[in-house]
């Protein structure tokens, strides 16, 4: 990923011996991405933490073999390139596959009459045997969930908490509720005591810190928690207070999005109970208001089931107007352009199972439990595939706006993680990444000697002289054959970077800013930048970070200011740059593509969940 204001490698790799130019070529691809991971330019250096890079998420498809051409007429492009292609629907595994399948049981072998401290050396846990060996050693091997032959309240209580993990998108297997309750029944009060703890730890871990690792499904994923009290020592605490089912229902991410989407996962848990929702087909001619057929009718069906359409209407296979109201509701909770056309886009999305529906709001809600539980008084969110940004106070939404992100090839993605913003950029000049002059402009001034001047660039060597462009062969210079030298666009305002940057320092050397590409806020897919996020409305954030109350004061600001003007923040203002195709606000639910195919490794993940 590499975001357009990113200055890149210079990469002045000399030639070796002919003995070995054909392993470099062989090699060239690994060769040239480690050079260009290492390199910073001195004038944006402080874009820059580190000299460090993101793993793909992905690894490259293998090229196929060509085959013989065929003389075919060209076909129109949707899509500028390759890399800025939306990602071809799919469905998560089999649609028809259990949400929580089964889990084996833990198998431990009876433990009557046996002590606790005993029976700790060959018990098999679901979580950590070191927690239980810490949380029992704590408590003086003290039975903590019966006394004198009787159970507990508080056992029953967190049984039934057990029982209801799906209420958290959890499968209630992994927790082993059979298991308890069969020890309990048999009066195994020793493998019942275990059993109960070790799957309350077990269930506790999940629900705080999340099933997974999250760099270990998500490399892309570099967001910290924030830190996290002491596992064990929580517990322990609440043991003392008789309140263990208090503090496991209290251990679930603050965040109001998190409660949003436990209360959309119920409602959709239950449509999918109810059978789902009628059928419709992603393939077909768009249906617009105003026409009648067999699939107005079926459209309806599918709609009365999320958005308000009536099942029973007068003339169910006529497209009125209150469908046209529901289908623009559903485009919007969709990130489709709200036209009330069902279009190929809206098609798709119809077409969606309630199940893999579910199973987003799943992984989005794991990913809430890989974030800090307070995000600061004042803070941005982007969303990446939502293509959208927040602009925080007190948690109310003060601005919102579209965003474009980067493209979908694994080098341009734009990656998750949380840093803070420093200052602003007004008027700011464009150091071009060598990626790009490599590997898209040189080509272009191979062909056209002029092509530097008539976009206004300057050239420069390695000493910092400005060199005429004209006089390089541009040819020789490529993705994998570095050109050693400079681009830069000083153009200020009317540059590619347009009236200003948002600076958050960050080894990915992503930002937000302006952009001269305007149209491309009208569009529904909007993953065209080389990694930053270009904002729809650039003006009214730079006014409410620094103070303003009218955007024209900001305006009148960069108007003032010359270029590549600094402008410190009064205090630094957290970013959060998330992945999340599920997001529940004001009473909605909303869905997304899955941009970079990080749900859907997410979702298949089978390693091993935490203790």
């Amino acid at each position: 990923m590499y975001c357009q204001e990113r200055s890149d490698v210079w990469n002045g790799r000399y030639g070796l011996l002919t003995a070995v130019v054909a392993l470099l070529l062989c090699c060239a691809p690994f060769t040239a991405q480690e050079a260009h991971a290492g390199w910073v330019d001195d004038e944006y250096a402080d874009i820059f933490v580190s000299r460090s890079r993101s793993k793909p998420a992905y690894k490259p498809r293998r090229v196929a073999k060509p085959k013989p051409a065929v003389q075919r007429p060209p076909k129109k492009r949707s899509r500028p390139s390759a890399a800025g292609k939306a990602p071809k629907s799919y469905r998560f595994p089999d649609v028809n596959a259990p949400l929580y399948p089964p889990v084996p049981p833990l198998g431990n072998s009876p433990m009557f009459d046996e002590s606790l401290s005993s029976a700790l050396g060959h018990y098999r846990p679901a979580s950590r045997l070191s927690w239980l060996q810490q949380v029992y050693e704590t408590t003086g091997n003290d039975p903590l969930w019966h006394r004198w032959g009787r159970v507990k309240r508080s056992a029953d209580a967190a049984i039934r908490i057990l029982a209801e993990a799906h209420s958290h998108g959890l499968n209630p297997a992994e927790y082993h509720v059979q298991e308890i309750l069969q020890a309990q029944q048999a009066g195994d009060m020793t493998l019942f005591d275990l059993l109960l703890t070790d799957n309350v730890l077990h269930y506790i871990s999940h629900l705080r810190d999340g099933q997974y690792s999250a760099r270990k499904v998500d490399p892309r994923w570099q967001i910290n928690n924030g830190g996290r009290p002491d596992l064990v020592a929580s517990f322990v605490y609440a043991v003392s207070l008789e309140d263990v089912p208090g503090f496991m229902q209290q251990v679930y991410p603050a965040h109001t999005y998190y409660a949003n989407l436990r209360r959309e996962l119920n409602n959709y848990t239950g449509i999918a109970g109810s059978g789902g929702w009628p059928a419709f087909p992603a393939q077909g001619a768009a249906l617009k208001p105003g026409e009648s057929s067999s699939e107005v009718v079926a459209l309806r069906a599918r709609l009365a089931v999320t958005d308000g359409a009536v099942p029973d209407a007068p003339q169910a296979a006529l497209f009125d107007d209150d469908l046209k109201v529901a289908v623009e509701r559903f485009q919007r909770r969709h990130g489709l352009n709200d036209d009330g056309i069902v279009g190929k886009g809206t098609r798709q999305a119809l077409a969606v199972p309630v199940n893999d529906r579910i199973r987003q709001i799943i992984a989005s809600m794991e990913r809430w439990r890989w974030l800090p539980d307070n995000f600061g008084k004042r803070h941005i969110v982007v969303n990446v595939p939502a293509f959208r940004l927040w602009y925080r106070e007190d948690d109310v939404d003060k601005l919102t706006m579209r965003t474009v992100v980067g493209k979908t090839g694994a080098n341009l993605q734009t990656p998750s993680f949380s840093t803070e913003m420093k200052y602003l950029v007004l008027n700011p000049n464009w150091n071009v990444p060598n990626t790009i002059l490599s590997a898209e402009m040189a080509p272009k001034a191979s062909r056209d000697p002029g092509f530097f001047r008539k976009k206004g660039y300057k050239v420069l060597d390695r000493s910092g002289n400005v060199i005429n462009p004209a006089s390089v062969n541009w040819g020789q210079y490529s993705r994998s054959n570095r050109a050693p030298y400079r681009v830069v666009e000083a153009r200020g305002a009317a540059g590619a970077l347009g009236t200003v940057k948002f600076i958050f320092p960050n080894k990915h050397g992503v930002y937000l800013h302006d952009t001269q590409s305007r149209n491309l806020f009208e569009k529904d897919f909007r993953a065209y930048s080389h990694g930053c996020v270009r904002i729809e409305k650039p003006t009214e954030l730079g006014a409410m970070l620094l103070g303003h109350q009218d955007p024209g004061e900001f305006s009148e600001l960069v108007k003032q200011s010359g270029k590549d003007r600094r402008v410190d923040l009064d205090e630094d203002i957290p970013v959060y740059l998330l992945y999340m195709t599920a997001w529940a606000d004001d009473g909605q639910i909303y869905f997304y593509d899955d941009l970079y195919r990080r749900d859907k490794h997410l979702v298949l993940a089978d390693g091993s969940k935490r203790g």
